[in-house]
């Protein structure tokens, strides 16, 4: 579809110009150029002291890793779905509720592997601290109830941003009555799929894991990263 393959060139033009923009800023516009100054090898030289932060190009090497170790779970991912359809005459429900338990928990591993275990070896490498690096301190009973409210508060405007999306996609014509029906249809089924597995299963791998993981790369070491050169509003944004 020609309106997807624009979409797709443009987002990857404007990822492009915003490397750019980001690496210029710190190295200089003249060392991303004309190749004066730092180059890339120095973002695979161990420091000898410690530091309490990532440094900017530390945090942007993170997140340029982040992209394809993504894709590249995702396709394990996709995998266990190619052998629960070519199973799906198994009519054991143990062994329908063991692949899903499988596949919940895989989906957890690659969270953990690829906003944490990556990112960790990354920083470590660079000799960041853990705690300061990605953020962990200690906190107040307030500000956890505080984050709890949010977090209910919010779903109802997540559902009507959701709504949003699906009233734009249709005004600009990227999607029609077929394919909703079709992603109901298909949301629907996992769904009532993952009824089968217990609660607190769905809890720790749908919930907590991701909440947690995210949190500790996005708002902890991302977000030190770029307050090392940023100011606080131009990092919130």
């Amino acid at each position: 579809d020609w309106r997807n393959a624009i979409i797709t060139v443009l987002s990857t033009a404007m990822y492009s110009l915003l490397a750019l923009t980001l690496a210029a800023r710190f190295f200089g516009t003249a060392s991303v150029l004309y190749g004066q100054g730092q180059g890339i090898g120095n973002l695979f030289k161990r420091p000898h002291r410690q530091q309490k932060y990532a440094s900017l190009s530390l945090g942007m090497l993170c997140l340029a890793c982040l992209f394809p170790a993504t894709f590249i779970w995702n396709g394990v991912l996709a995998r266990t779905a190619v052998v629960e359809t070519s199973g799906s005459e198994i009519a054991d429900a143990a062994a329908q509720q063991s692949l899903l338990a499988m596949q919940l928990w895989l989906a957890a591993a690659g969270l953990v592997i690829v906003f944490l275990l990556i990112p960790w070896a990354i920083t470590a490498f660079h000799r960041v601290r853990f705690r300061s690096g990605f953020g962990i301190s200690k906190t107040s009973a307030v500000a956890l109830i505080a984050g709890v409210m949010m977090g209910i508060g919010f779903g109802p405007l997540l559902l009507q941003v959701i709504s949003w999306s699906s009233q734009a996609l249709d005004f600009v014509g990227l999607s029609d009555e077929a394919t909703s029906d079709l992603l109901v249809q298909r949301g629907e089924q996992y769904v009532e799929r993952i009824k089968q597995a217990p609660i607190w299963m769905l809890l720790l791998s749908m919930a907590i894991v991701p909440a947690i993981c995210e949190e500790l790369f996005f708002r902890g070491l991302l977000f030190r990263s770029f307050r090392t050169h940023f100011s606080p509003w131009k990092t919130i944004f």
